[in-house]
């Protein structure tokens, strides 16, 4: 039952889908970001799923097929190099598309940060296994702090969940024996700070 859980909350706040739901929090914040007109919403929306979410879930199938990685899990650090590689490419990618359009710069700087921060996890994963998931939902918080102290949005529901599900997803990859302690607090730091460096230079 708790393996069945574990692996749930592991999809469901996969790395991937991050950027994802941090643009929806920001399109959610009552911000400017949250006025911003639909077509330009629902071209930021497309662009970022499609470059971040459903591109590189397409590629997992290949390197498991090719036998690049045992299963979905890539638990060995040499497994994630290429996947980490292709991914920062498609980050690349999506800010270069989003960067020439007029949009507000913390969703701008929450793009970049994204991408830096799976560029800085590719390099750790070289030397030492980090957190991939961590990293993810640690780059989520950033976003959201900063979401609350530049643009002095009420968004303090979306911290509090953010940092339950931080708690539930760190708690799965222990007992799922995909990391240990340092490895899950090594993904947060990494992701959290990355994000916030971002967005308060940008």
């Amino acid at each position: 039952m708790f393996k069945v859980l574990a692996k749930t909350f592991s999809f469901l706040l996969h790395p991937l889908f991050m950027p994802t739901y941090g643009i929806l929090i920001m399109f959610q914040a009552g911000s400017v970001a949250a006025i911003l007109p639909w077509e330009v919403k629902q071209y930021v929306l497309m662009v970022v799923v499609a470059n971040t979410l459903v591109l590189p879930m397409l590629l997992l199938p290949i390197f498991v097929k090719r036998r690049m990685a045992k299963d979905y899990n890539f638990s060995d650090k040499k497994e994630r190099m290429l996947p980490l590689l292709f991914t920062f490419i498609l980050y690349a990618v999506t800010f270069y598309f989003i960067g020439g359009v007029s949009l507000p710069s913390i969703i701008k700087g929450f793009l970049l940060g994204s991408t830096i921060a799976v560029l800085l996890t590719f390099v750790v994963n070289i030397f030492w296994k980090v957190s991939i998931h961590m990293v993810g939902i640690g780059g989520l918080m950033g976003m959201i702090f900063l979401v609350i102290l530049k643009l002095l949005s009420s968004i303090v529901g979306f911290l509090l969940v953010g940092f339950l599900f931080s708690g539930v997803i760190g708690t799965s990859r222990l007992y799922l024996g995909e990391h240990n302690l340092k490895q899950i607090a090594g993904g947060y730091a990494l992701g959290m700070i990355t994000m916030i460096c971002t967005i308060y230079l940008f």
